[in-house]
């Protein structure tokens, strides 16, 4: 049956802009139109739909216009699947936590448990730890961190109950738009952050949206207030994945071949002036002009081709302090917390009211790395090296100082300001330390034999 949809959309397309590629039209399917040199013979019994087309330059061709796949189009109740609560059960239940760092603020999510927002100040160099918490998911504690009475904590379950029926009910998520794809997401609000003084000491809040990618790595890849004092993260995570409502759909490519005509060149005219123009587009033979930003003169575009597909590059500023343990990583989020300053040490510590206790996990220094080094040959790869802090605080289980082994790694990404980072304890008091970012990326490749930073960039 011939599909007047695919006619409409290819005759008007071919007729009008010949040069066409991988076309969208507005109903958001995508033609791959090839040109497959002059027709020799017609087939028999062909499934697709021919058509004669007559470009502006007189030059004619039969195309074959394939059927819609109308199994793209229709919306299909989807499956049984497990909930987004599920999916995310290896994150919130295990209290992992993702990073995002920028010049000024590290942010910490905590899945399942909390946002937290915090930098170094060093006034007289006395480290001043300034931080607020953008919310918490706990449902038994209020703005202020007071526990709540049985039936505070009751009014607030079935409140998160009914909540939770309302999500149920709503059989497809949500979509929003990035990079031009509508994604499905998963919502997760915080709140009874620390009180914000801009709306008379409300709570602050948090809104996580996590959004599925089968090769990320549950990374932040960007922190927004959208309103005063209310955030929103997005987090790329492989575990919605394995729901088919939260993959993204790609999009299916109908191939149309078109054959030339007696008089015809195997290629449209314009088709093959559009094509050289991309392509000195594409190497870098044409200008172009910038805007000039209001009270600067006229940019210079001389050089205007250079500054093309430069990939993004990681803050030089906070790469120099990271390399001189000026910028320490923090992690953790139970009775322990843990910190790493590179080139000084690794942490645990924890705060009461009796005061901050502190336990040493491991100090660097680069003889003890280097003479550890020697005997672990596999310590540097393309993609990670690992760096060994010894002569930790002695530990009471083995009457030894304790290690620590961090691993830093090259985490392939985008999004340069995501970290990853987590402390095991394979075996009593010796430690490992995994920190993954792309920053390190430049750090790991300039490496030396025994996995030591170059000291300038």
């Amino acid at each position: 049956m011939f599909n007047l949809r695919v006619f409409v959309g290819i005759f008007v397309q071919l007729l009008c802009v010949v040069f066409c590629k991988n076309v969208m039209f507005d109903d958001s399917v995508r033609y791959d139109v090839s040109w497959a040199g002059p027709l020799r013979s017609r087939r028999q019994n062909v499934k697709e739909s021919p058509v004669i087309i007559t470009t502006r330059d007189n030059e004619q061709y039969e195309c074959s216009l394939p059927k819609l796949r109308e199994d793209l189009m229709d919306d299909h109740s989807p499956g049984p699947s497990p909930s987004p609560e599920e999916l995310l059960k290896p994150l919130t239940a295990n209290m992992r936590c993702s990073y995002r760092l920028d010049t000024y603020w590290t942010y910490e999510l905590c899945h399942g448990s909390h946002v937290r927002q915090y930098r170094d100040e060093k006034p007289a160099q006395n480290k001043v730890l300034q931080e607020y918490m953008l919310g918490r998911a706990e449902k038994d504690v209020d703005k202020d961190g007071k526990k709540l009475s049985k039936e505070e904590v009751e009014q607030a379950k079935e409140s998160g109950e009914k909540e939770d029926e309302k999500q149920a009910e709503q059989i497809l998520p949500p979509k929003r738009h990035l990079n031009g794809r509508e994604v499905p997401y998963y919502e997760v609000i915080m709140d009874n952050g620390t009180p914000c003084e801009l709306l008379q000491g409300k709570p602050r809040e948090s809104r996580i949206i996590y959004m599925c990618k089968p090769d990320s790595h549950n990374e932040i890849i960007s922190v927004k207030e959208i309103e005063s004092c209310v955030y929103q993260l997005e987090v790329f995570t492989p575990l919605l994945c394995a729901s088919d409502i939260f993959q993204i759909k790609e999009d299916f490519i109908h191939s149309i071949r078109c054959h030339s005509l007696k008089g015809s060149p195997i290629e449209p005219h314009s088709y093959v002036k559009h094509i050289q123009e991309s392509e000195a587009d594409r190497l870098g033979f044409r200008e172009y002009q910038y805007m000039p930003v209001q009270g600067e003169g006229p940019k210079d575009t001389s050089k205007s081709s250079e500054h093309r597909n430069i990939p993004p590059q990681p803050d030089q500023q906070l790469t120099r302090d990271f390399l001189s343990g000026d910028y320490c990583l923090r992690g953790g989020s139970g009775w322990w917390n843990y910190e790493y300053c590179h080139g000084k040490h690794v942490l645990q510590y924890h705060s009461d009211q009796q005061g901050k206790t502190i336990i040493y996990l491991g100090i660097w220094n680069m003889d003890v790395h280097r003479d550890w080094a020697k005997k672990n040959p596999t310590r540097k790869s393309d993609d990670y090296v690992t760096h060994y802090y010894g002569n930790g605080e002695i530990c009471d289980l083995t009457g030894m100082a304790r290690t620590a082994q961090v691993r830093l790694r090259c985490m392939k990404s985008t999004h340069l300001q995501e970290v990853s980072i987590y402390l095991l304890e394979p075996k009593p008091c010796q430690y490992i330390l995994g920190v993954d970012s792309p920053i390190l990326c430049s750090l790991i490749k300039n490496a030396d034999e025994d996995g030591i930073f170059p000291t300038t960039l």
